[in-house]
């Protein structure tokens, strides 16, 4: 009993009160039974508000909590002994404890009895807070003994519905939404996320972006939809294009007998793929993947047309014309195997004031076998794309390799690990500093300088270095040699300047400055 109550309290934690009741109405009435139950706990409490009746009362609600601890818990012991307190709090003293318990409740008459209103240990606004309190927990725990309320296992995939002709709605990287959902509890073990779809009215609108709302909807009986994440999505509308690829092969897995594929027969070469502009416009090829398992003879099979992202992952929401093709490989001797390196391909941009410094990956080479014209033109395997957008601090990303068509590894990993060093970004600036006079004698006044002002290059990291102007770059021009008027030559050395902390200087022009100086 205990296990099962407990397993209702995490649903209703999860359902009710970690993810709130939405946009459904049935807050209403929730709202409704939760003020009506309080207001009967309410009188009921005011009722028996003595010491010895709340008492009782708490020994039994603190039998009952221990009772449910304990078959959480899986402690046998407490459990039996919570039970057995159970019984006699609630059967066994009233049977048998006849008279107490009567006088407990304040029957009226009774001798020693408590009169009703007489040693009220509670005020008004306790005896609210508790109702209060208790009316919300008695209410969850009943929303939970026959119904389930909980996030729904896997997404919902996305849709758009109105899109007008000619036209496709791109969602960008979001392809499905989460739901939460109730139902009966017997009902959950068929409930699946096909059986519910979401969509986005786009209301046949032009092309452009439009931050459209969400709505989840299914045919199951007895199943309401509580809330939706994210309610609301994103969408840009732009125009269906059609566009001609050239097919590719991509192999994976080995053959037997140290075959290895020889140059594939595609039929038809190209194929017509339509979908939106933003995504179709950057396509250069068609692939289909052959997954090579042991075979000794020439393969001859149809296989589905995808298009892979930089990441080697197949492109969604596109379409193939024809969607098959038909595959021809022979399979040939291994011409010899030969060990080549590994070529990274990043895309993206790191943070604002940051490069990427290095990209190691391990292991660095690959050992690849495949017919001899093949394997002589393969000098190294390039990775799939390795995105370092935003990165301000070197990480270890996973990656696979780009397998040209014909050629395999000898002994392929599944992943490889990209290990890439961000570096805070180095620049040099340009700047003019200001020039302070310092130990000029109090009976002199420096009437020019010869050239007026200096030019000063300093290095350091880009943020540190772009806010930086002239003035927070100082020139010290030591004067305290010169005690009377006349035309002077100070030498610069590169102590004389005072920069902002994290910058060097790399050079100043001139190296010395003309001061004439007069009486004042």
């Amino acid at each position: 009993m205990g296990g099962g109550l407990i397993e209702q309290l995490r649903d209703i934690w999860a359902g009710w009160l970690q993810f709130g009741v939405g946009d459904s109405t049935r807050w209403l009435f929730l709202a409704i039974d939760v003020i009506v139950l309080g207001l009967v706990i309410f009188i009921a409490l005011r009722a028996f508000n003595t010491r010895r009746t709340l008492a009782y009362l708490g020994l039994i609600g603190v039998a009952v909590a221990i009772l449910i601890t304990t078959a959480y818990l899986r402690l046998p012991g407490l459990h039996l002994f919570s039970q057995l307190a159970l019984i006699v709090l609630v059967i066994g003293y009233p049977i048998y404890f006849r008279e107490r318990w009567q006088n407990l409740f304040g029957r009226a008459g009774a001798p020693g009895s408590p009169q009703l209103g007489e040693n009220s240990p509670l005020s008004q606004v306790w005896l609210g807070v508790i109702s209060l309190v208790s009316s919300l927990m008695i209410t969850f725990v009943a929303e939970g003994i026959n119904a389930r309320t909980s996030e729904l296992p896997g997404q919902v995939k996305l849709s758009a519905a109105n899109v007008p002709e000619g036209m496709s709605a791109n969602f960008g990287s979001v392809s499905g939404v989460s739901a939460i959902i109730r139902a009966p509890r017997d009902a959950w073990s068929s409930i699946k996320p096909e059986s519910f779809t979401a969509s986005v009215d786009v209301g046949n609108q032009a092309e452009g972006t439009y931050d459209l709302k969400v709505a989840v909807n299914t045919t199951l009986q007895n199943v309401e939809v509580v809330r939706v994440k994210p309610t609301r999505v994103v969408v840009t509308i732009e125009p269906v294009i059609k566009k001609t690829l050239p097919v590719v092969v991509k192999f994976s897995g080995q053959a037997g007998d140290e075959l290895v594929p020889d140059k594939p027969i595609v039929d038809p070469e190209k194929v017509e793929v339509t979908g939106a502009k933003s995504v179709v416009s950057d396509l250069t090829q068609a692939v289909v993947q052959l997954n090579l398992g042991g075979e000794t003879n020439t393969i001859e099979t149809k296989l589905s047309v995808v298009a892979l992202s930089p990441s080697l992952l197949p492109i969604s929401g596109i379409s193939f014309e024809p969607s098959e093709v038909f595959l021809r490989v022979p399979l040939v001797k291994a011409g010899q195997h030969k060990t080549v390196g590994i070529k990274p391909v990043i895309t993206g941009q790191p943070a604002s004031g940051y490069w990427v410094k290095t990209v190691i990956i391990d292991p660095s080479v690959v050992r690849v076998t495949g017919p001899v014209d093949n394997l002589e033109a393969t000098t190294e395997i390039p990775t799939a794309a390795i995105s370092v957008d935003g990165l301000s601090q070197t990480a270890k990303l996973t990656t696979a390799l780009d397998f040209p068509s014909g050629i395999i590894p000898t002994q392929a990993l599944a992943k490889y690990t990209a290990t890439v060093e961000i570096a805070k970004t180095t620049a040099t600036k340009s700047i003019t500093p200001e020039i302070i006079y310092d130990g000029l004698s109090p009976s002199l006044k420096v009437v020019s300088i010869n050239p007026a002002q200096v030019s000063v290059i300093i290095s350091g990291e880009s943020l540190i270095l772009e806010p930086i102007s002239g003035p927070e770059v100082k020139l010290k021009l030591n004067l305290s040699l010169f005690q009377s008027p006349g035309n002077y030559s100070v030498d610069l050395k590169n102590s004389d300047f005072v920069l902002p902390q994290g910058v060097g200087l790399v050079s100043f022009l001139p190296s010395a400055i003309s001061v004439t100086l007069e009486s004042k």
